[in-house]
């Protein structure tokens, strides 16, 4: 997360990038295999970026 002055505390500037924004999920999956030792705990999130004033499509 940056600052004020736009610089994370490593003094990194953070560029406006796609991945910054407001997502949406549409869709989430878990997979947990608990009953196996060491089994998968996984949550799968599909979203979509969602800009003010935009009509989100829905599948």
């Amino acid at each position: 997360m940056a600052g004020e002055n736009g610089l994370t505390q490593q003094g990194q500037r953070i560029a406006s990038a796609p991945w910054n924004g407001f997502w949406l999920p549409y869709s989430i999956t878990h997979e947990v295999t608990a009953e196996i030792p060491g089994g998968n705990w996984h949550t799968f999130v599909d979203c979509q970026m969602a800009n003010v004033g935009q009509q989100i499509a829905v599948k």
